[in-house]
C-alpha cells in the first residue's frame, strides 16, 4: 500500500467519524492534539539533552601560576561535570589556542561521573602522588598527569602551558571540529587559583577557607572539590509530569 493511498483511507475515515459522530470526532482531535504536544516535547528533550550534558560541563579552577616549587608547581585545571549523567572525554582535545589540532592534547578514556571533578596537572605521573600529598587528597583522587594525555600531531603538547599573564582553555569533542568549551582568564596572582561556580560565574581568586579554599602551605586552592547536582533535569521532569497531568484532563 502506498503513502497515498494510506494516507487517503485516515482522511476518508476521519471524514466519515466527523459527519456521523462530530461529538467523538471532535474529543478525538482534542486528545490528539495534547499527544501531538507531549511528542513534540518529548522530541525535543531527545535532541536537547545530549547538549544538555555538554553545556553542563564546566572548568571551575585554574592554577596558572603556583608559588611552589619542584613536582608541586605545575600548572593546573579542574574539570566539573555538574549534569546528572556521567560525560565520556575519550578523543576529545584541549588547548590553549583557537585550533585543536595547534598545541593541543588529546584526552585518554576518561569519564566524569555525574557531579564530579577532575585535575588535569602539568606535571609526570612520577609526580602525582607528591602534589596529591601536598594538598592533602586521598590517592584515588581523580587527578591526571599530562603524560596521560596524547600529543595532537607534529605542533601537538600534552599540556599547553597556561599563561600566568593570561590565557584560554578550549575543549573540543573527538571530531576536532564542536567546540564544546571555553574559557578566558587574565593575569594570575601567584599562589591563588582563578574560581568559577557550577554556571561560569567567575569568582574571583581563591580565598582560604572561601568556596572550599584551602592551603597546602604555598598555594590556596581547591583542587578536586564535587560539586552538588543542579536542578536542571528536576526541572525538566517536572515539566514532563505537568504536560502529562494536562493530557488526562477531561
Amino acid at each position: 500500500m502506498t503513502l497515498y493511498k494510506f494516507s487517503t483511507m485516515v482522511l476518508s475515515a476521519n471524514y466519515c467519524l466527523f459527519m456521523k459522530t462530530p461529538k467523538k470526532y471532535l474529543t478525538l482531535a482534542k486528545n490528539y492534539q495534547k499527544f501531538c504536544t507531549i511528542m513534540k516535547l518529548i522530541l525535543t528533550l531527545v535532541f536537547l539533552l545530549p547538549s544538555l550534558a555538554f553545556s553542563q560541563l564546566f572548568i571551575t579552577e585554574v592554577m596558572s601560576d603556583s608559588a611552589g616549587s619542584g613536582p608541586t608547581n605545575g600548572d593546573w585545571f579542574e574539570l566539573t561535570n555538574t549534569g546528572s549523567s556521567s560525560i565520556n572525554l575519550n578523543g576529545w582535545y584541549w588547548n590553549d589556542a583557537a585550533d585543536p589540532l595547534d598545541d593541543g592534547a588529546i584526552f585518554p578514556d576518561i569519564t566524569i561521573a555525574s557531579g564530579s571533578s577532575i585535575v588535569i596537572v602539568d606535571e609526570n605521573s612520577g609526580n602525582l602522588p607528591t602534589w596529591k600529598d601536598s594538598w592533602g587528597l586521598a590517592a584515588a583522587t581523580n587527578i591526571y598527569s599530562k603524560d596521560a594525555f596524547t600529543e595532537s600531531g607534529a605542533g601537538g603538547d600534552d599540556f599547553s602551558g597556561l599563561g600566568g599573564s593570561g590565557d584560554e582553555i578550549n575543549i573540543w569533542d573527538s571530531s576536532a571540529s564542536n567546540l564544546i568549551l571555553s574559557l578566558s582568564f587574565g593575569e594570575a596572582t601567584e599562589g591563588f587559583s582563578f574560581q568559577w561556580d557550577t554556571s561560569g560565574n567567575s569568582l574571583g581568586l581563591s580565598s582560604n577557607g572561601v568556596n572550599g579554599a584551602y592551603s597546602n602551605g604555598v598555594d590556596i586552592a581547591s583542587p578536586g572539590s564535587v560539586i552538588p547536582e543542579p536542578s536542571t533535569y528536576a526541572l525538566i521532569l517536572a515539566s514532563l509530569v505537568f504536560v502529562f497531568r494536562l493530557y488526562k484532563r477531561k
